[in-house]
């Protein structure tokens, strides 16, 4: 079952780390390594702790299935400059 609170991936910007893993919009994100997020605020501070080059590991729910993807850390900058 899903959590009561939970995090969907609205969408997921072409050529990123997370695109070239997997992530898709719709994903529901269950954890990100190994730790419950329930909230945006949980998944982008999980996110900020890491450096670029990281694997961040995302266990997330598609099609009625769990799925875990590794993706690598980046800095965000690169893709927003």
């Amino acid at each position: 079952a899903l959590p009561i609170y939970h995090v969907v991936i609205a969408g997921v910007l072409p050529g990123t780390p997370a695109d070239h893993a997997g992530l898709k919009a719709g994903d529901v994100v269950f954890s990100v390594d190994g730790t419950a997020v329930t909230t945006r605020r949980e998944l982008y501070t999980r996110l900020w702790t890491r450096r670029p080059g990281d694997v961040v590991e995302f266990q997330v729910f598609r099609n009625n299935a769990t799925k875990r993807l590794a993706v690598p850390s980046a800095d965000a900058e690169a893709f927003f400059a």
